[in-house]
């Protein structure tokens, strides 16, 4: 079956508005996150921060950029932009980096290394950035799945020179993207303003997308309302200037692409996406992500034909999914995308020079590994039918 004929989900992949992500009261008990950073920005993506984040260190045509053999097309497109040559690393089995292979493939044209803090699980940087300083390298830190967390006492993002995040992924907002370093002052990095046209499609978006799963109480009658004449009115101007097309332009990033939008790169985040995320109880978010990892993996990880990617969950992690490895993945995707059980497949579709030969590992784990939500949005019925159509499925 067509990837696009596929039924959309029955249960959210990702956050949606509702009383369990953002709060009225100031939530005194703050935990370890890439905010805690001295220096930051908001940006449309977590893409358009590692473009930015590679400019800062002056990554040219003559320079080498390391990146994971485990990756998306957005992690590798900002480094090709500048021209530069992009050299992949392998990642083990526990998708931490191979540092063998990394000593291994350092060179004098090397400028910079890209290391993934994968599904949230926080990785030790002590020994990299080691490297990095022994060889005039930059270190960044792609935090795109891992928003909270510490390593060492220290809060993720602050160990290299610089740290990209995904607010998308964490939070109900339609854009968002977070440059952050604790060496080097941001400041001089000019970000200009979103179109209004762009941000009140943002806010809609957020709206609408939590009205279709039924979030909003009562209030959300009176949305659905409003949104629909807003509908008519959005198609009445459309079809009356034929040259309005850039009225609904917004990043691929905001709807799910992979690809680098060269024109959103130095645009802000909306506001309406910064202040959800000014709102947001982090340690609840931390909480019931935890919570909701560890009901998928006390039912999914004992099931015939599957084990997790990972055997326990540690206490400074704040999961972003829940990946579960299928030992036979082609017998039961088609089948769990037709029910619309929501699953997200990192780094399905790697660059053409990642062979099984030189990158086994990358390779099985673009494969085998189903990840399932653990957000804070989702509600116990939803996580009770998730459970059970997986289990259902497997079994069968």
């Amino acid at each position: 079956m067509d990837i696009d004929n596929f039924p959309p989900p029955c249960i959210p992949l990702s956050p949606i508005l509702g009383d369990e992500s953002i709060s009225s009261i100031d939530h005194q008990v703050t935990i370890p996150s890439i905010n805690d950073a001295t220096y930051k920005l908001e940006t449309t993506s977590g893409r358009a921060a590692l473009s930015i984040a590679l400019e800062k260190c002056n990554v040219t045509n003559q320079h080498e950029v390391l990146v994971p053999s485990y990756h998306c097309e957005s992690m590798i497109s900002p480094a090709l932009r500048l021209n530069a040559k992009v050299i992949f690393y392998n990642v083990n089995n526990d998708t931490s980096p191979d540092i063998a292979d990394i000593k291994r493939k350092i060179t004098a044209k090397s400028k910079a290394i890209i290391v993934t803090h994968f599904f949230g699980f926080t990785e030790d940087l002590t020994e990299i950035k080691d490297l990095c300083d022994e060889n005039n390298m930059f270190l960044i830190e792609d935090c795109a799945h891992a928003f909270f967390g510490e390593v060492n006492n220290k809060p993720v993002g602050t160990t290299g020179d610089y740290a990209i995040a995904s607010t998308m992924k964490f939070f109900p907002v339609f854009d968002g993207g977070i440059l952050a370093s604790d060496k080097h002052d941001l400041s001089n990095v000019l970000l200009q303003k979103p179109s209004k046209s762009f941000q009140l499609k943002s806010a809609i978006n957020s709206v609408e997308k939590a009205l279709s799963y039924k979030r909003l109480g009562h209030g959300g009658q009176i949305l659905k309302v409003l949104l629909s004449i807003k509908n008519w009115l959005w198609n009445l101007i459309k079809n009356s200037h034929p040259n309005s097309q850039n009225l609904t332009n917004v990043p691929g990033s905001s709807e799910g692409g992979f690809h680098l939008d060269e024109n959103w790169i130095n645009v802000k985040s909306t506001i309406f996406s910064s202040r959800i995320i000014k709102r947001a109880n982090f340690s609840v978010i931390s909480e019931k992500r935890r919570t909701n990892y560890q009901l998928l993996h006390e039912a999914l990880s004992t099931l015939p034909t599957c084990e997790p990617l990972f055997k326990k969950l540690p206490k400074n992690v704040t999961p972003l999914v829940y990946p579960l490895k299928f030992h036979n993945p082609e017998r039961y995707f088609e089948t769990l995308k037709e029910k619309g059980v929501p699953i997200w497949r990192f780094g399905e579709y790697l660059d053409n020079s990642i062979t099984e030969d030189e990158f086994p590992i990358s390779c099985e784990l673009s494969r085998t590994i189903f990840q399932f939500p653990c957000h804070q949005s989702l509600t116990q019925q939803e996580l009770d039918w998730m459970i059970t159509t997986i289990k259902d499925t497997v079994k069968a």
